[in-house]
């Protein structure tokens, strides 16, 4: 027959077998076979009527077209050694049946059915059955109007779900997954294929690969649930709630998910064909940490998922949670991307072609580096930022931090925030140890095409040496820290201090010009400099650092000071008395004995070691001391050239000393070692 079987054929041969005939079996050949949505070439039915009044049926096709999940079957074949007529209904509980489903690894299957001929339904019932290297168990029913089915499925390998997806008329794409999969769904569909599905799936340890890999995740523990409708020709509904625990998510940037469970709710439409998807409705929820709600739409390019718009409301949250789960990722490579975080924070996003909307409040929030870099307490402020348009005012303010060793006082600073640049709009004043820091000028540039550059120009108010002193771990100092900074650029990853700092110690000036820091926050910290000293008292100093007693004045400088990671490597430098003092010139035995160390040199005369015994304290005319550091090595001289080395000390008056260094060229560690020592060291004992 080249036209679909008429219905009455199935009714005659049901009342054939519901009579007492003399013929036990029929067999009926058919060229081709049609209903709503399905067809069936080259068919054969067979019946055969049992002693005890039962049916052994029989039906094949050499080829044939079913609905969704079935799809193209070849050499199709369906018996049944024991069927029975129950009121208009033929059923076998135990069928066998050759087709090949998606994912199914039996065949032939062991399956129940019930047929009507007068409307052409069938119901199916599959028992457990093996699938995708896990079990499965599934009703269906189809009938003229569509087709339904009930899934259970457990353990199933989730690397062969993509291929199940496209059998049932959904495209995956360039898709891996792995872990496993339990699965609770009901579908339906017409004969056009599938219209509405249930779902409840459950994937612990699951991973995914989308592409290139810039999409993917590892060891997941989700739980998905939700409804999917088609919505059009190439539309489908989508309403879904995702509880998400553990593992990692990449999405071109890579997250840990906390070990609490995380909820997202989805709603929105999905169009596969165009790939895209957009959610009306997002919802994220971590209990007492992150809560936030908004739409986006996405799309598909070149196997990568792209944003197309975003608006996200956060509402009040944790900030170390915020951080760590989804900022931290962002900032690798920056300053801040090892922070310990705390206190409050909530906001709006909104993303689109025309740009990035933004605005932040934070309260009460701690942000401190693990490095001991820089760290600011009781954060407070509202800050709103857009990526075109003009400029948005903004106001940041806290309680207290530190900057390195350094503390910080509570400070306001009034912003202007505009799409490539901070600028500060109204002097700011800034507590630092027990002076402060006047901000004039601030002002931050990340051009579209270039690195981020500071500018700063300000007043640093007189700081105690002394608390500058204790923040360093140095020996105490007397005297104010002050300056003018001018022009302060940060370019490139460099800092550069225009103006010069004038640090009032010792009762003398001390003068950094040229000041250039460079990786400030990076591993190997480097600094430049030119340092200028004047008249300084060497009473006030040689006391602060328990050298032995020493009075006068000395002057010098330090040329080419360079250090890496706070260690000096190279530099210029001379120190020594002043022309025209005429301030007492007096050294104390202690004093003498430490310069005689550390020049490696000794007493200008037999006669001069005697007095050593004698004298607590002696006089001279100048006194200094010089060093070219280069490589490692200090090239070492003094005032003035002595037979076979250099003073150190040149004696005048009574009693006199001269201090005489021998070694010209001196390792810099074993000289920073003797320095230790000298300062370290107990007062000398005069025999």
């Amino acid at each position: 027959m080249s036209r679909a079987l008429p219905a009455s054929l199935f009714a005659a041969l049901w009342l054939w077998a519901t009579a007492a005939a003399a013929v036990d079996t029929v067999r009926l050949d058919l060229a081709q076979v049609a209903g709503p949505g399905w067809q069936a070439k080259q068919v054969h039915v067979g019946m055969t009527l049992l002693p005890d009044g039962g049916l052994a049926l029989e039906l094949g096709a050499a080829e044939a077209e079913l609905p969704p999940p079935l799809g193209r079957q070849t050499d199709l074949r369906l018996s049944c050694a024991h069927a029975r007529l129950d009121g208009p209904w033929i059923a076998c509980p135990a069928a066998e049946a050759r087709l090949r489903l998606p994912g199914v690894d039996q065949n032939p299957l062991a399956l129940g059915f019930r047929y009507r001929p007068a409307d052409k339904t069938l119901t199916l019932n599959l028992p457990d059955t093996s699938v995708a290297a896990g079990r499965l168990k599934l009703s269906a029913r189809l009938g003229p109007s569509g087709w339904s089915a009930d899934i259970h499925a457990r353990h199933l390998d989730a690397a062969r779900l993509p291929k199940v997806a496209k059998a049932l008329g959904l495209d995956p794409g360039a898709l891996n997954l792995s872990g496993r999969a339990d699965l609770d769904a009901q579908l339906s569909g017409s004969p056009g294929g599938l219209r509405r599905a249930r779902f409840d799936v459950k994937l612990p340890g699951f991973g995914f690969l989308v592409g290139d890999g810039s999409n993917a995740a590892e060891g997941l523990n989700l739980d998905v649930a939700g409804q999917l409708d088609r919505a059009g020709t190439d539309a489908w509904h989508l309403d879904a709630t995702l509880h998400g625990a553990a593992g990692t998510l990449c999405l071109s940037d890579c997250w840990n998910l906390p070990p609490k469970p995380l909820t997202v709710r989805l709603t929105g439409t999905a169009h596969p064909g165009a790939g895209t998807l957009s959610l009306t409705q997002v919802s994220l929820n971590q209990p007492d940490q992150v809560q936030a709600s908004g739409r986006l739409s996405l799309g598909t390019k070149d196997g990568k998922v792209a944003l197309h718009s975003l608006h996200l409301d956060l509402q009040p949250s944790r900030l170390g949670e915020l951080y760590r789960r989804y900022l931290q990722p962002l900032l690798i490579g920056t300053a801040g991307e090892s922070l310990d975080a705390d206190g409050q924070v909530s906001g709006t996003l909104d993303y689109a072609d025309a740009g990035i909307q933004a605005s932040l409040t934070l309260g009460r929030a701690n942000i401190d580096d693990r490095k001991g870099r820089f760290g600011l307490y009781g954060v407070g402020g509202d800050l709103r930022w857009s990526s075109t348009g003009p400029a948005h005012p903004a106001r940041l303010h806290w309680n207290g931090g530190h900057l390195f060793q350094f503390g910080l006082g509570a400070a306001t600073m009034e912003l202007s925030l505009s799409p490539r640049s901070v600028r500060l709009s109204r002097t700011a004043n800034i507590g630092i140890l027990d002076g402060a820091l006047q901000v004039d000028h601030f002002q931050l540039d990340h051009p579209e095409d270039g690195d981020t550059k500071v500018e700063f120009d300000g007043v640093l108010e007189p700081v105690s040496m002394q608390a500058v002193s204790h923040a360093l771990g140095w020996p105490v100092m007397s005297g104010k820290l002050s300056g003018v900074i001018p022009a302060v650029t940060y370019d490139h990853g460099s800092l550069d201090v225009g103006g010069v700092l004038l640090v009032r110690a010792f009762d003398g000036t001390i003068t950094i010009r040229g000041l250039r820091l460079e990786q400030l926050f990076g591993l190997v910290p480097t600094l430049a400099a030119d340092v200028d000293i004047q008249r300084l008292d060497l009473d006030a100093l040689t006391r602060t650092f328990s050298f032995g007693s020493m009075q006068g004045r000395i002057s010098g400088h330090i040329n080419g000071l360079r250090m890496q990671d706070w260690k000096p490597v190279a530099f210029d430098a001379r120190l020594g008395t002043p022309a025209n003092d005429d301030s007492r010139h007096r050294i104390s035995q202690k004093a003498v004995e430490n310069l005689t160390s550390i020049g490696g040199g000794g007493l200008g005369g037999a006669l001069q070691r005697q007095f050593l015994s004698f004298f607590k304290e002696f006089s001279y005319d100048r006194l200094g001391l010089s060093c070219h550091l280069e490589n490692g090595v200090c090239r070492m001289g003094g005032v003035a050239p002595a037979s076979q080395g250099y003073y150190i000390v040149k004696g005048g008056g009574l009693p006199r000393i001269d201090i005489v260094g021998f070694q010209k060229q001196v390792d810099w560690n074993e000289l920073v070692a003797r320095l230790e020592s000298a300062i370290a060291s107990s007062p000398a004992v005069v025999r």
